[in-house]
């Protein structure tokens, strides 16, 4: 049952998250991946159950065979069961020495799906970013077994990266959950901008791919390949719009995602930030033809 609450979101957190936890905290064993990887667990179950068991009529349109629509469990135990797992988290996260993550996640959690402030593309946007921030974060102490390893400096930067790409795409999401946002009164970015919001992921994807490889000097091969793919997506995501494309492309998106994540550990080395101003003009330059290149194929 628990697999099945969790089992839309392995692929877009599950997966990344722990990913993102060993590489950055460099020490990957059986021991530290257990670590990560039961600590994700436990809070990407308390986010799926809180989540499930306030919205069971979306589920039972879109996704009939999770728990409650499928009557394997009631909307009043799941709701039991939520603040259950608030407690083990808690509890777990004492016992890792990773609490501040934790704390930051829990009441992430509250306010995203009790508040319903994921109600609203702006509010949704910015607690995806800090919920990803906060588990990025858990995940790293969690296998580096203290909070060393989030203080580096390169941690921190890839951080700060990860929390950006994920405020500006993370609306990829929502474009295949459309109709049922609509009938639960969200208003997402596709919902009020059902074109702007396609614009918005191909441009977001393309600067963000471009900058990271910029910003961490992937070498030409690695920069080429994400920015290629990074491009890709955004172009299904503008040019193929009914839902099980959209399905297929934030699979693809999150793929993308995953690799934003890990190749700035690739480069073995913090930056250089006095690269920055060259970045942004560098960007903007791109960003200018891009739209450009968009405007001539809508005019034609």
């Amino acid at each position: 049952m628990c697999f099945l609450f969790i089992k839309s979101d392995i692929k877009t957190i599950l997966v990344p998250i722990t990913s993102f936890g060993l590489v950055a905290a460099e020490r990957l064993s059986v021991h530290t991946f257990s670590r990560a990887l039961l600590w994700v667990l436990i809070y990407l179950l308390q986010f799926c159950v809180s989540n499930q068991s306030l919205s069971p009529e979306e589920d039972a349109e879109n996704k009939p065979w999770r728990p409650i629509p499928a009557e394997m469990i009631s909307v009043k135990q799941a709701r039991l069961f939520r603040w259950c797992l608030l407690g083990l988290g808690l509890a777990l996260s004492a016992y890792y020495r990773v609490l501040w993550p934790a704390c930051i996640l829990t009441v992430g959690i509250w306010v995203n799906n009790e508040l319903r402030l994921d109600s609203h593309w702006a509010t949704r946007n910015i607690c995806n970013a800090l919920g990803y921030a906060a588990f990025n974060a858990g995940a790293t102490s969690a296998a580096c077994l203290s909070y060393e390893c989030i203080l580096k400096p390169s941690t921190r930067l890839a951080h700060a990266g990860s929390s950006f790409i994920v405020l500006l795409t993370i609306h990829a999401q929502d474009f295949e959950d459309v109709i049922g946002d609509m009938k639960n009164g969200r208003s997402t970015l596709p919902i009020l901008f059902p074109l702007g919001s396609r614009i918005i992921m191909l441009l977001g994807m393309i600067f963000t791919s471009i900058a990271l490889s910029y910003f961490w000097s992937f070498n030409i091969f690695v920069a080429a390949g994400f920015i290629s793919f990074g491009t890709w997506v955004g172009l299904r995501f503008m040019y193929l719009k009914d839902r099980k494309s959209d399905k297929r492309s934030y699979l693809y998106y999150n793929i993308w995602l995953a690799l934003a994540q890990v190749l700035p550990f690739y480069t073995g080395r913090v930056p250089d930030l006095s690269r920055l101003p060259e970045l942004f003009s560098e960007s903007q330059r791109i960003f200018s033809f891009t739209v450009e290149a968009l405007t001539r194929s809508f005019l034609q």
